[in-house]
């Protein structure tokens, strides 16, 4: 800030120039106060909140200045909840218990179960996991065999051991091969062409027809 000179100038001229950078000063210094005393009322409502002191040349300002404040909280709060819900990767569900289970040990050979310093090696744990196999549709022929029996002394005729009753007369279709199918048709939407030539890859000719 300049101070006052000593002695004023006589002449008109210098005087009004005078005044005219004072008043220059003056404004300068006004509009920094004016700054000061804003950044002390959003200092005030920050540290106690509504029942602070107002300032009611400033509430503009200060209105705004809250608004960016409470944007960017509000962003802030909505990157720790995304962050948050990446983080929660699910795991990979177990097999199934029902399922049944062939069990592979791996063992080092005898010989190798011996440290390097000359003891014998124990068994300190084992590390298990799980690896799911597919086995094949198995497929075989069932033959029945009715025994025939008859009498040499008096010859009355033949006697024949009796077979279950079949689920449909006079058809090679057992009542699994039967069963497999209509899971397959009416569960599994696979159609009956199909199925014929998943049968053909097994080498079984069946006919969707007379089935």
């Amino acid at each position: 800030m300049k101070s006052l000179p000593e002695t004023l100038p006589d002449e008109t001229n210098a005087l009004q120039k005078m005044v005219l950078d004072y008043q220059s000063t003056v404004d300068q210094l006004q509009e920094k106060l004016k700054w000061y005393e804003e950044q002390f009322c959003l200092f005030q409502h920050q540290r106690f909140g509504a029942s602070s002191e107002k300032c009611p040349d400033q509430m503009e300002l200060f209105n705004e200045a809250e608004s960016i404040l409470d944007s960017l909280k509000q962003d802030d709060s909505d990157l720790e909840e995304t962050i948050s819900y990446q983080r929660k990767k699910p795991g990979r569900k177990p097999l199934s218990k029902h399922i049944p289970r062939e069990v592979v040990r791996y063992e080092l050979p005898e010989a190798e179960r011996v440290c390097e310093c000359g003891h014998a090696l124990h068994e300190a744990g084992e590390d298990k996991s799980e690896q799911l196999e597919i086995i094949p549709a198995q497929i075989k022929v069932i033959e029945h065999v009715q025994v025939k029996y008859g009498c040499r002394a008096c010859e009355i005729g033949i006697i024949s051991a009796p077979k279950p009753a079949q689920p449909i007369p006079r058809s090679f279709a057992s009542a699994s091969l039967l069963a497999y199918i209509i899971v397959a048709k009416f569960m599994d939407s696979l159609p009956l062409y199909r199925q014929e030539t998943i049968f053909k890859r097994l080498s079984i000719d069946l006919s969707r027809a007379t089935v």
